[in-house]
């Protein structure tokens, strides 16, 4: 799962900057020095621990910090990223919206107006301790 899962953050990370810079940054007029552990990657990884269904804050920063530093070598301490992450709720929010709108859009370019979406469940999947947690 370390693979496919820095790929798919990696992939959500992309879409997230992207969404960011368009969206989000526009309307950031914030004073001061920026923290060196962005915005987008907060979001990235709120959205991140939404797509495989955590709701465990902690356990979710631990698996990062232990199987995927690199991803995010600047990862700050719980506390920290939960205050960035709940003042980020809004931003990240219309980040979703901007993501999820991004298909119709190539749909919409393309002269598409109707499309089929499949909403088949996948299964919720994160390592337990037994497959390296």
């Amino acid at each position: 799962m370390s693979a496919d899962f820095a790929d798919r953050c990696t992939c959500v990370y992309v879409l997230t900057d992207e969404a960011y810079r368009d969206v989000v940054a526009p309307y950031d007029t914030r004073p001061g020095p920026r923290s060196p552990f962005t915005d987008s990657e907060v979001s990235t990884l709120a959205i991140a621990a939404e797509l495989l269904g955590l709701d465990a804050e902690t356990r979710f920063l631990a698996y990062i910090r232990r199987n995927h530093a690199a991803l995010f070598p600047l990862l700050p301490e719980r506390s920290r990223y939960n205050r960035r992450r709940r003042r980020l709720a809004e931003a990240t929010n219309h980040i979703r919206a901007a993501i999820a709108a991004r298909p119709w859009r190539v749909l919409e370019a393309e002269g598409c107006d109707r499309c089929v979406v499949d909403t088949v469940t996948l299964p919720r999947h994160f390592p337990t301790s037994a497959e390296g947690m």
